[in-house]
């Protein structure tokens, strides 16, 4: 909500090396709330025209209205995990999913889905679009040291590949 926070993260992306395209800012509905929506929308606005992608996280389980997906520069969204727990066994789940995947698509929207914890899920969610997937199927949450090592880049977990 501060006007100033794009410039200095932009200055602190720009010291660092990185494409501000490498990077994803991701950002929770309630973000969207409040008094300061104009700086809000202006803020990632200019992130976006920067390069950044901005992903909306645990989309469905807050206040964010399909107006925002229009108002917004909203490149990514994160379906939250309490659809995905319950989608084998609950058509509303399945439904609701299904639906926001076909959304998303229509929209040129890229999709994660939290909380897939077995394969049928991650099939589901194949068949339905889903671009991305995270959670315990994919693996238990690690240090960030030990991900290279993890993903067989490196001998040495603490040396990361250039």
């Amino acid at each position: 909500m501060d006007p100033a926070f794009p410039d200095r993260l932009l200055t602190a992306i720009s010291a660092t090396g990185v494409a501000a395209d490498r990077i994803e800012l991701e950002v929770t509905e309630s973000v969207f709330l409040g008094r300061n929506a104009a700086v809000v929308e202006r803020s990632l606005h200019r992130l976006s025209d920067a390069g950044l992608s901005i992903a909306l996280d645990d989309f469905g389980a807050g206040y964010a209205s399909l107006s925002h997906l229009k108002q917004f520069p909203i490149d990514i969204i994160k379906i939250d995990r309490r659809f995905v727990r319950d989608l084998e066994t609950d058509p509303d789940d399945a439904a609701i999913v299904r639906t926001v995947l076909n959304l998303t698509y229509s929209l040129g929207i890229r999709t994660v889905v939290e909380g897939v914890e077995n394969l049928r899920q991650l099939d589901y969610l194949r068949a339905g679009g889903c671009h991305f997937g995270q959670d315990f199927h994919f693996g238990a949450a690690a240090p960030a040291a030990k991900v290279p090592k993890m993903l067989g880049w490196i001998e040495k977990a603490d040396v990361l590949p250039i």
